[in-house]
């Protein structure tokens, strides 16, 4: 949960390749345009009125070989914006 207006850091949880072959790649199939990703953060900061919502995240670990899903929500509420 984050409010409008203000920034929250979101820390992936580690991950492993347990053959240790690959480099681990994060894909996303729909990042709100307030979601920033560079790994292992997400910066979460929604500023505009119309952000205010429940957003799903998704997207895939791979390896190039094989890969799997995950998902989170941001749920964010109204808050008070200074000018």
């Amino acid at each position: 949960m984050v409010k409008q207006g203000e920034t929250l850091l979101y820390v992936m949880p580690q991950y492993t390749d347990l053959e240790n072959k690959y480099t681990t790649v994060i894909e996303h199939t729909n990042l709100p345009s307030f979601v920033t990703f560079k790994s292992p953060f997400y910066s979460i900061s929604p500023k505009a009125s119309d952000s205010i919502g429940l957003y799903r995240v998704q997207g895939s670990l791979s390896d190039g070989a094989l890969s799997t899903p995950f998902s989170f929500n941001i749920n964010v509420l109204q808050g008070i914006i200074n000018p």
